[in-house]
């Protein structure tokens, strides 16, 4: 009965839309609440709603997207807090784009976030992260040193010894996979 009850008090906190929020944060909060109660819940016709960890995508595009309301989000009003992010961090906002522009795509299945979805999902991100380098800030010898290092990296600098210590001359066979001949 416990189960049960706490079944259908879950199904009513999701379906039932609260009134509308008119705070950033709390628009936020209850788009990551539902975030996290719905992963792995299952539709009438069996498909998945939200896949897991949704919650984190919501979470990260909240907190580069905090001073803009969710219903309100379009493709400048992401690219702005693009341009502050670290290169690195990029590919985790464009990910969570991308699953948020999933939720607006099916916002018909989330009724009880719909009213927090903007109307049209979010366009593409820039995929530059940060601007080209300006290789002529650096010492002649720095940029010596980068280039014996793509060298190096590009072509060893020594011939590794093979395991059968040059018995098989200059031009070793190569091996062939099984079964071929």
């Amino acid at each position: 009965m416990k189960k049960i009850a706490a079944a259908i008090r879950g199904g009513q906190n999701n379906v039932a839309p609260p009134a509308s929020a008119t705070c950033h944060d709390v628009a936020w909060n209850r788009l990551k609440t539902y975030a996290k109660n719905v992963p792995s819940a299952y539709d009438a016709e069996g498909a998945l709603l939200l896949p897991n960890l949704s919650s984190v995508s919501i979470a990260n595009s909240r907190a580069r997207c905090r001073n803009t309301h969710p219903a309100e989000l379009d493709t400048v009003s992401v690219a702005q807090p693009t341009e502050a992010c670290r290169a690195d961090k990029i590919g985790s906002l464009r990910n969570s784009v991308a699953a948020f522009n999933k939720l607006i795509c099916a916002q018909n299945r989330h009724l009880a976030i719909s009213d927090l979805l903007p109307s049209a999902p979010v366009g593409d991100l820039s995929r530059l992260g940060d601007r080209p380098l300006d290789w002529s800030a650096f010492s002649a010898t720095f940029l010596r040193s980068r280039d014996r290092a793509i060298q190096i990296a590009v072509h060893p600098d020594r011939k590794r010894p093979d395991r059968y210590g040059g018995k098989l001359g200059d031009d070793p066979p190569k091996r062939q996979p099984p079964g071929w001949s």
